[in-house]
């Protein structure tokens, strides 16, 4: 092992639902310390790190600027500097260049994080993507939907976690549905770091399901760890409802093997990769976006679950031993994992009951919302207020759709959350 460097960095990792993250890279690293990068130091996730930098995490300079002030106050340097979510990519990559440290190429992820892109290069490899444009401006919105036809998708080339993307119906809705994606990316306050004026739009895919791809990359080898069935809010916002581990296409050869492709296509040679893609009934694929970073919402937890491997461990192992040899085992589910996120009703959240006892397949419930509040409708992640994991040991998936865990959060959140009218 490269001697260079006594810590790890994951860069955004005390963000929630990461929390796996830690463990991964203890166990990769064989107990080397592992530090994160925060936004501000009042983050209480802090404290379970062996220290920290603080600085904006996808403000690539600034980060530098105190990872080598950390350097010449204490003489250490990081060993690799690895992203966990999809604001950190640029930043972990930039960092890690400074340092001579493996990293995927600035122009990977580039490719990566910015939409149109990304299309771009796999359209030209010949990989199914939605036909899509992009605009800056009304006049190109209008353009671009004459030639995509209704309904269609508006995008922000540079976001993630499905901020700003709206389904638009009609000629009616075209001017708000706009509005919305402008204001859903100002709101964030330039926390991403990137251009706020680009947009993209796309042909509305009307594939029945919605499926996500964990591959695991290194210089020598794409490989699938994992296949998750994802589930939607109503349109014409596409927030995650919940996911489920192992997919009812994780033996898809056509979807495991066009992930693993895609992966190579652009480029990307270090870290798990988070594929997404519309699939049909029939088995058709249309590819939906790359990041070059582990998927949030607990799903490198729910891979754990079903696997016994943690993700976070492959992910930063890819990174320290880029040799490294790993045998998917997607054959070996040991029983079904999910998550569901909680919602209360629009209105002012009065009252707040925490179920006493929990049926046992429930691993995990957390709430995220406070007595007091404001609950808003659903249109992006941020407006969910708690997370339930479930596992169910020894239970296979079928060709029925698989809905308990949602089924769950329903009744468990109607429960949980007594709001009134404002």
């Amino acid at each position: 092992m490269n001697k260079h460097g006594d810590y790890i960095l994951l860069v955004g990792a005390e963000v929630p639902f990461r929390e796996r993250a830690f463990a991964g890279a203890l166990r990769a690293s064989e107990g080397m310390d592992v530090f994160t990068v925060s936004n501000t130091i009042f983050s209480h996730t802090l404290k379970y790190f062996d220290g920290y930098i603080c600085a904006p995490i996808s403000d690539h300079e600034k980060v530098l600027q105190e990872v080598i002030r950390y350097e010449e106050l204490t003489g250490r340097t990081p060993r690799a500097v690895i992203p966990t979510n999809d604001f950190t990519v640029v930043t972990a990559a930039f960092v890690a260049k400074h340092y001579g440290l493996p990293h995927n190429d600035l122009s990977v992820v580039e490719r990566c994080r910015d939409k149109f892109i990304m299309r771009e290069c796999l359209q030209n490899a010949g990989l199914p993507v939605p036909k899509y444009y992009q605009v800056a401006k009304l006049d190109e919105l209008r353009s671009a939907v004459a030639q995509t036809g209704y309904p269609a998708i508006i995008k922000p080339r540079l976001m993630a976690g499905s901020l700003g993307v709206i389904k638009v119906s009609s000629e009616e809705e075209l001017v708000r549905a706009f509005e919305k994606s402008i204001a859903d990316v100002k709101s964030i306050n330039g926390e991403a770091n990137a251009d706020e004026s680009l947009f993209i739009v796309e042909e509305f895919i009307a594939y029945e399901f919605e499926v996500s791809v964990e591959v695991l990359n290194t210089p020598d080898f794409s490989r699938v760890i994992g296949v998750t069935d994802k589930y939607l809010g109503a349109p014409p916002h596409f927030v995650e409802l919940g996911h489920v581990v192992p997919s009812r296409f994780t033996s898809h050869r056509d979807l495991i093997e066009l992930a693993e492709r895609t992966c190579r296509t652009l480029g990307i040679k270090y870290g798990i990769a988070h594929f997404e893609a519309k699939v049909s009934a029939k088995g058709e694929i249309k590819i939906i976006e790359v990041a070059a970073r582990t998927g949030g919402d607990s799903i490198m937890s729910l891979v754990e679950k079903v696997y016994g491997y943690n993700p976070y461990q492959l992910h930063v192992s890819s990174y320290i031993n880029p040799e490294m040899v790993f045998a998917s085992r997607l054959d070996s589910a040991k029983g079904i994992a999910a998550i569901a996120f909680m919602k209360a009703e629009t209105g002012r959240l009065t009252q707040i009951n925490v179920p006493a006892s929990l049926p046992e397949e429930i691993l995990h419930l957390n709430v995220m919302a406070v007595q007091g509040q404001q609950i808003f409708p659903l249109d992006s992640w941020r407006n969910r207020e708690g997370i339930i994991e479930f596992f169910w040991p020894g239970e296979t998936q079928s060709e029925t759709l698989f809905t308990r865990h949602l089924e769950m959060a329903k009744t468990l959140s109607a429960q949980t959350f007594i709001t009134e009218s404002v």
